[in-house]
Order: C-alpha cells, then structure tokens, then sequence
C-alpha cells in the first residue's frame, strides 16, 4: 500500500507542475497582450483573496487596474468557494485567449457552470 501511496503523489506532483506551467505560460501570454500588463496586475489582485466564495459583493465588484476589471457573477446555490489557483488560473486562460483585446472575455466555472468570470476594458 506504500507503493500505492508514493505513486499517487509522485502523479499529484506532475499534474501540479503540469497545471502551474500552463498558468505561467498563460500569464506570459496575457501580459503579452495590448493592455494586459494591467489585466495581469488587476487579475492578481482580485485572487489574492485567499477564502473568496461565490456569490459575494466582494466578486461582484471585482477589482480594477487603469482600464482592466476582473470580477466574477455567480448564482450558486449554496455559495461556492473559488480557491486563489483556479482564481488566477482561470482569469490567465481567459486573457491569454487574446479576446481581451475587443473590450471582454468572459467564461463559466464551477458546478453547472454557475461561477461567471468577466475580465472587461
């Protein structure tokens, strides 16, 4: 059972660096884009909430930086948790995608897709 064990955490250890390189890749991406330095900045300001739940004045609102807004609308029932990974993760992914660029990109997360992530000029 110990074997079992090490290559189950030797596996978890791959798919995180695995998910961490594509969240890297991602930022480089975004900020790559005209006006994503400051999406960047706002993203990680936003998702450094490290106990953020869904819905919540604190994501409705989101954060902005000059003339990027991150924020996330949600009709989850009960309230889920946006864990501060999937947070940048996912608004990265959303930059990187280069939709950014004509004023907003938007997608939906979390159990039926009731998290609603918007990063908007």
């Amino acid at each position: 059972m110990g074997t079992s064990v090490s290559v189950r955490l030797h596996l978890l250890n791959l798919l995180t660096l695995a998910a961490l390189a594509t969240a890297t890749s991602d930022q480089d991406a975004c900020t790559a884009q005209h006006g994503g330095k400051h999406a960047v900045q706002a993203i990680q300001a936003f998702c450094a909430k490290t106990d953020m739940v869904v819905p919540s004045s604190y994501a409705q609102t989101g954060h902005s930086v000059v003339n990027a807004r991150v924020f996330i609308s949600s009709n989850c029932s009960p309230a889920e948790w946006v864990p501060q990974y999937w947070c940048l993760t996912q608004f990265y992914s959303l930059c990187a995608a280069g939709d950014f660029i004509d004023g907003s990109t938007s997608g939906r997360y979390g159990k039926g897709g009731c998290q609603y992530f918007e990063l908007t000029k």
